[in-house]
């Protein structure tokens, strides 16, 4: 598995070229809302994904910049629920699709995912793929393979995992194809051994422009506090416009729409400077949905400015799992997969070892482009003010989710120096390049 810093490094090889500019240095033009409003009916299972979207960004610390993909997590589960029974489905179940939710109607929202996924888009680019590799000797259960083939067809795999640099290269290849090259390292050999006989993949790339861009010529060198005490400048750009927008008792929420039907950042920005831990604590699922259903819904001038940043994610998530209530999958003694493979003669059963999780974004003024794959692992063993023109001003911690419709596809919190940009601005060079 790839270190952070050779992700980041990946991460500034690739972003400078992954949106091309089109901008002038003409003035803005005249104010104007977004060409929609952002349609919003949530489901509990819409609440319920953005619960473990929440959740999963809890799991690590406050003050780390980071970023996760719950689509990918959530998908790379329900390929999983296909082969696990009892205690264990039920629990990735109830994580992914909230306590009222049977199994038949969480699958049809994943399902539906894929088929939004899967629809062709000139405006953006929305691509996710699903793999499931095992080892050419493992025999599954026929009913399995053909319940899961049902549900993810052309998904199921088989290859020599004796050969792990082979398996391991035809992995990385197809995350690299998914991701347009973004993530080109998902697993190493080591991660594909013969006691390890399946390994499951799911990876997803986004990449949009904003439906209306930001003009680079307002975009300037300003404070960004990390505490009362603590501060850095970096790149902001801005922009006196219609956005979408509302505020409640902790935060100010501020949509930004993509080209294309149905997608969008959402930013939620404490009002206090050091409100960013609080936010996470006091908001949920449904509460954050209201909110972008809120801000959907009302366009109005914003004086706004955020920073242009970048946040790069490499982790192993087996032991935040726990956090949003999977335990038994991870158990050697209690997971149940036999569903997919039953219990061998030395009485060894399937188990998931570890789930690897790697994304990338990169915000600026023309727009987003993110990345995410997510792995599992098989064992067998044993305050602001309010003027009358409204200000955003996200110059301190801040959460964004991506969203298309009510699907949550990537949720993150940028809290860490390394995220931003603090190069001065060369104007002349400005000015050369636009030319």
């Amino acid at each position: 598995m790839p270190s952070a810093r050779r992700l980041w490094a990946c991460v500034q090889r690739r972003f400078p070229t992954c949106i091309k500019r089109r901008h002038s240095l003409s003035r803005s033009p005249k104010q104007k809302a977004p060409s929609h409003v952002y349609p919003f009916d949530f489901s509990s299972i819409d609440a319920a994904q953005a619960d473990f979207s929440l959740a999963l960004l809890r799991e690590f610390a406050p003050e780390e910049s980071k970023i996760v993909s719950p689509a990918s997590f959530g998908m790379l589960l329900m390929m999983v629920a296909v082969g696990a029974q009892g205690r264990t489905k039920e629990e990735i179940l109830k994580a992914v699709g909230g306590v009222e939710v049977g199994e038949e109607a969480v699958e049809r929202h994943f399902l539906r995912l894929m088929e939004d996924v899967a629809a062709e888009s000139t405006n953006f680019e929305l691509k996710m793929a699903n793999r499931l590799y095992v080892d050419w000797e493992r025999r599954l259960h026929e009913e399995f393979v053909a319940r899961f083939e049902a549900k993810f067809p052309n998904a199921l795999r088989t290859a020599d995992f004796a050969r792990k640099e082979n398996v391991a290269e035809e992995i990385n290849a197809f995350v690299k194809e998914t991701t347009n090259g973004l993530l080109a390292e998902a697993v190493d050999a080591d991660s594909v051994q013969k006691h390890f006989p399946i390994l499951g993949v799911n990876a997803l790339f986004f990449k949009a422009s904003w439906e209306k861009p930001f003009n680079m010529t307002e975009t300037r060198l300003d404070a960004f506090h990390f505490d009362p005490k603590r501060l850095i400048n970096v790149r902001m750009m801005g922009r006196k416009d219609k956005f979408w927008y509302a505020r409640d008792e902790n935060c100010q929420v501020l949509g930004l729409p993509y080209t294309g039907d149905n997608t969008a950042m959402f930013v939620f920005l404490p009002h206090k400077m050091d409100g960013l831990a609080t936010l996470e604590t006091t908001l949920d699922g449904r509460r954050c949905l209201e909110l972008i259903r809120k801000a959907g819904s009302n366009s109005q001038v914003i004086k706004a400015r955020i920073p242009l940043f970048r946040v790069a994610t490499d982790l192993s998530a087996r032991d935040h799992f726990g956090g949003v209530g999977i335990h038994t999958a991870f158990d050697p003694f209690s997971a149940d997969f036999t569903a997919m493979d039953g219990i061998d003669d030395l009485g060894r059963r399937l188990f998931i070892g570890d789930v690897r999780h790697q994304a990338i974004i990169e915000v600026n003024e023309d727009g987003t482009v993110v990345a995410a794959v997510t792995c599992s692992i098989y064992y067998g063993c044993s305050g602001i003010p309010s003027p009358s023109v409204p200000v955003f001003l996200a110059d301190h911690p801040f959460l964004f989710f991506i969203v298309k419709g009510t699907d949550v596809l990537f949720v993150g919190r940028c809290a860490e120096e390394s995220s931003f940009d603090q190069r001065e601005i060369d104007w002349d060079e400005f000015q050369r390049k636009m030319r």
